[in-house]
């Protein structure tokens, strides 16, 4: 990310802040889960965690939201005891507002929604605006790089999707691959990658960080040494 892009990315992050003063962390990601930016007034939440959970859940909200009632979720909300986390939804980012509740428990969304949304579309325009970020995609890279690679999707390492390509139930399917790779880790917890073969499409599940996963399906007539190929790809883009 260039030093202009940045500065610019955090200005409206701290607008965000500057919205509420209930308001204590925000944070841009990816639809992938990936922490783009983040600015906060108490460090008490982790903006790496707080990304990917964000992300598996707008991406599982939408998904179900558009199955059981053909619409499509303009925010998701996640209510514990100590937090309310608003995540507003946009295209390509998402941009995670947190409240402690033990400070403002009287905080209204709805007051503050519009001017979030506001914020969220401009970020939206200024990222997809620069050429780094419409390319800088996991999965578009994946597929793009690796010959024979004809599916992929990036989940939770608990088997949530973040994003998928060329999937049409993601979260079956990310769920199954989350299982695939807990048992992998029964026998060691640094597992790199888990691979199943067969005579006409092969499925890589590999790790990308220490919460996400990422799953390819691909064809034996592909690049050689694909499996490393597709791990090399994987540390490339993170």
């Amino acid at each position: 990310m260039s030093t202009e892009m940045l500065t610019k990315v955090a200005d409206l992050l701290g607008d965000v802040l500057t919205a509420s003063g209930s308001i204590k962390n925000a944070v841009l990601c990816t639809q992938e889960g990936v922490v783009v930016a983040a600015a906060s007034k108490r460090e008490d939440v982790d903006p790496r965690m707080l990304a990917t959970v964000s992300a598996a859940l707008a991406w599982v909200g939408r998904t179900t939201l558009e199955k059981v009632s053909k619409s499509t979720p303009t925010h998701v909300s996640l209510v514990t005891p100590q937090y309310r986390v608003f995540i507003v939804i946009q295209t390509n980012y998402y941009l995670i507002a947190v409240v402690n509740r033990e400070d403002d428990d009287s905080f209204d969304i709805n007051e503050h929604l519009p001017l979030l949304k506001s914020i969220t579309a401009r970020i939206e325009l200024l990222m997809t605006s620069a050429q780094e970020f419409s390319t800088a995609n996991l999965l578009g890279n994946v597929v793009r790089q690796i010959p024979g690679v004809t599916r992929a999707m990036l989940l939770t390492l608990d088997g949530l999707p973040l994003g998928a390509v060329g999937f049409d139930d993601e979260i079956e399917v990310a769920g199954l691959v989350g299982s695939i790779f807990a048992n992998g880790l029964t026998f060691s917890s640094k597992t790199d990658y888990v691979v199943l073969q067969s005579e006409e499409n092969n499925l890589l599940v590999a790790r990308v960080d220490e919460t996400r996963l990422l799953a390819v399906i691909f064809k034996d007539g592909g690049a050689p040494n694909i499996c490393e190929q597709i791990v090399d790809v994987i540390r490339q883009s993170v």
